[in-house]
């Protein structure tokens, strides 16, 4: 054992706050990426089908659907960390050939991983179903939502590469493609999708998971297509300026407004939607 530690220690202070506040506000497209994933997956559907539809049965699917999904959730969310932590270690050390080719060879192989848990699930589901119960008519029900969830959770693979446009300082780009597919599009036509067919659990996850899945694409189409060499000296001048303040209040400021249109969007759809239903 060595005393570096000792002798490095000052005492203690403040200090070790500052530059946390930065970080969290860098941090918070990321935020509003996950708060809403679960307002759109977990909170919208229990509303509607729990409260607004009021259908004990479906509302019973819908909990068991969001457990067999959160398991197959955490895998991807745990690589997406992980291969951004590799090439955050690469671009800070310059090496943008070796970036770029782990991130290729990431996002294949999340890909690959992803078709082996759709085929996993898609094949359990009638096992998976008697865990739950042994009414015949219910477990019907629910063999036939896994199947189709387990096409649903193709779209977790955008959740990984969520991580990745993090360490890329592509964030603000990724949460507008978020916001726009998944927050405008998806959910309200998942509501009127829901509403209108008998599976009304299973139906829900269609359409978000669906826009998911383009938004992924449209996120492989802006690593493809954007300038590395821009990544890299965003990486620099974040690493190496004195002040991180100046760096990234221009980012957060883009951030915070286009949040709050897009949430005023939002709130007018869903609203327009539920008075729609509702009459």
């Amino acid at each position: 054992m060595t005393n570096v530690h000792i002798l490095n220690f000052n005492g203690w202070s403040f200090d070790f706050l500052s530059g946390w506040l930065h970080m969290l506000k860098y941090g918070m497209a990321s935020f509003l990426q996950i708060l809403l994933d679960g307002t759109i997956f977990r909170v919208v559907p229990i509303v509607f089908i729990g409260f607004f539809l009021k259908d004990k049965e479906q509302f019973g699917l819908l909990g068991i659907l969001n457990i067999v999904w959160f398991v197959a959730l955490t895998v991807p969310i745990g690589y997406g960390i992980g291969a951004s932590v590799r090439i955050g270690n690469l671009l800070g050390a310059g090496n943008l050939k070796a970036a770029r080719k782990t991130t290729a060879i990431a996002i294949l192989y999340l890909l690959f991983l992803e078709c082996c848990f759709v085929i996993l699930i898609f094949s359990l589901s009638e096992p998976l179903s008697y865990l739950f119960t042994s009414i015949e008519g219910m477990r019907v029900q629910i063999e036939f939502g896994i199947r189709i969830l387990s096409f649903c959770i193709l779209s977790d693979i955008r959740t990984a590469l969520r991580s990745i446009l993090t360490v890329c300082s592509l964030h603000l780009y990724g949460t507008f493609i978020h916001f726009v597919c998944v927050l405008l599009i998806a959910s309200p036509l998942g509501i009127l999708v829901a509403f209108y067919v008998p599976w009304r659990a299973a139906a829900y996850y269609l359409m978000p998971s669906l826009f998911s899945i383009i938004a992924f694409f449209l996120h492989l189409l802006l690593l493809y297509f954007y300038d590395w060499r821009k990544i890299l000296d965003k990486v620099e001048l974040n690493v190496y300026s004195k002040d991180t303040s100046s760096t990234l209040k221009p980012t957060i400021n883009r951030a915070f407004l286009l949040f709050r249109y897009l949430l005023l969007i939002f709130i007018g759809i869903t609203l327009f939607v539920a008075a729609y239903l509702y009459c």
